[in-house]
């Protein structure tokens, strides 16, 4: 049972980093950081072209710093947009 709660928890986890990395890129077509988005998708789409037909996982890792990168950015803009935009509540004396 314990195993089955660690792999479920991972699971979110990883499904949530992935859908960070949407609004990761997004934001950095948005501050027109164009060279940096085509550095790190270049140099992902070269470890990832490396091993093709072997989908083992460890083929996978050198490239999860670069993607944790975009994880990152996606996180600033989603703060941006949603929370530095609320309006502040004021403090009662």
């Amino acid at each position: 049972a314990t195993a089955t709660v660690i792999t479920v928890l991972y699971s979110i986890f990883f499904l949530g980093c992935t859908l960070l990395i949407v609004p990761g890129i997004w934001y950095m077509i948005k501050k027109e950081q164009y060279h940096e988005l085509i550095l790190l998708a270049g140099v992902c789409a070269y470890l990832w072209i490396i091993p093709v037909g072997n989908l083992d996982w460890r083929f996978r890792m050198p490239a999860e710093p670069l993607l944790f990168i975009f994880i990152c950015s996606g996180i600033v803009y989603l703060n941006e947009k949603y929370i530095e935009k609320q309006p502040k509540k004021e403090k009662v004396q």
